[in-house]
């Protein structure tokens, strides 16, 4: 018996990770002989990351003026040109298929990756205020050589991030 399951096990292996069940009941299950069940390939799921307004940082100019609500985060008091950045952390490997974003502001923002050397920052994804960008260039997460983040480059007084929805896939 310790035999027969080494040996499928090591079929398992070899496969590439296609799962292969074979249920042996002694004199079969209903007058049945074999009784077989296979599972074959990946299976694709959907996520979806929120990132809420407190997740977001002011960058510069001065940022004194800042208010950060459960609802917004955004300059106050005459502030303006406020650049806005949050952190975004995806599992290695993951898909991204599509960013939205949500507030009052009405400048350029961007789902961006920068290298660990810290020379060289690319976009991936964008838009104008409050949108969606589903043409995301180089959409494969990879936390080993990159960092990820989401930033709003221009963020003027009374003007509110309500957040961020990136959506991803991953294969098991």
């Amino acid at each position: 018996m310790v035999l027969k399951w080494n040996i499928i096990l090591l079929l398992i292996i070899i496969a590439g990770g296609t799962i292969n069940m074979v249920l042996d009941l002694p004199g079969g299950l209903f007058g049945q002989d074999d009784v077989r069940e296979t599972q074959t390939g990946a299976s694709t799921i959907t996520h979806y990351y929120s990132v809420g307004p407190t997740a977001f940082n002011s960058q510069r100019p001065d940022t004194e003026d800042m208010q950060m609500t459960r609802l917004g985060y955004g300059p106050e008091g005459g502030q303006n040109n406020v650049d806005i950045r949050a952190a975004i952390n995806l599992p290695h490997g993951a898909i991204v298929t599509s960013v939205q974003t949500f507030g009052t502001f009405a400048n350029a923002w961007s789902l961006s990756r920068g290298n660990r050397a810290g020379s060289s920052v690319t976009s991936l994804a964008g838009g104008t205020g409050a949108s969606t960008d589903t043409s995301i260039t180089t959409p494969t997460i990879d936390n080993i050589n990159w960092s990820y983040s989401i930033g709003i480059q221009v963020i003027n007084n009374g003007e509110r991030i309500y957040g961020a929805i990136i959506i991803y896939t991953t294969t098991t």
